[in-house]
């Protein structure tokens, strides 16, 4: 079991099985997350940069206002992640499953999604800039108050959308502009002919 301690700085250290405790205010560098449960770990404003975090495991983790920079998540799964706030720059996340993730008010800049499932996303007044979904499965999307700039959501399998209104900036594929045709013709106020 290794322990975290809030304001510690982590350089170049690899974290395996059983990891718990309050980082907050923390630095990773370097570090790589092989393995590791993070389940409970809060790490509200932390600051991870060119990190790795492979197989991980988490129910539940706090990310408030924290930093997530040049780093590679591969195969996590993880439960619910409380994220409101967080900056995440150029950072690459390849497969994994996520139940429900806050990114209210997150700054996400650079950032490419590939075969990651998320039971919900919520984006509310959150910023997105280049950002990439890439074979990816959302069951369901917030996006009310979102800022969107080249955000490519072509490639995700979409199920419920919360807030249609704003996707200005997203890209979407042919498909996903057809199965949110009612949705968006109830935010235009759009009274829809049912055909006989």
């Amino acid at each position: 079991m290794t322990a975290l301690e809030p304001g510690e700085t982590y350089d170049a250290e690899t974290f395996n099985g059983p990891v718990e405790g309050n980082a907050g205010t923390a630095s990773f560098l370097d570090c790589h997350f092989e393995g590791a449960d993070l389940s409970g770990v809060r790490a509200d404003r932390a600051r991870f940069s060119h990190c790795r975090f492979t197989d991980v495991r988490a129910s539940e983790l706090r990310l408030v206002d924290a930093s997530l920079l040049d780093s590679e998540l591969t195969d996590c799964r993880l439960g619910a992640v409380e994220a409101s706030g967080l900056e995440v720059r150029r950072v690459r996340w390849a497969a994994g499953k996520v139940d429900f993730v806050n990114f209210r008010a997150a700054s996400l800049r650079e950032v490419t999604f590939t075969g990651v499932e998320f039971g919900e996303l919520d984006l509310l007044t959150a910023r997105l800039k280049k950002v990439t979904f890439a074979d990816c499965r959302i069951g369901r999307l917030a996006l009310s108050g979102v800022a969107l700039s080249e955000v490519d959501l072509s490639g995700a399998e979409l199920s419920v959308v919360d807030g249609v209104g704003s996707l200005a900036g997203a890209r979407l594929s042919g498909e996903q502009v057809a199965q949110l045709a009612g949705a968006f013709a109830e935010h235009l106020g759009i009274d829809v002919a049912q055909g006989s």
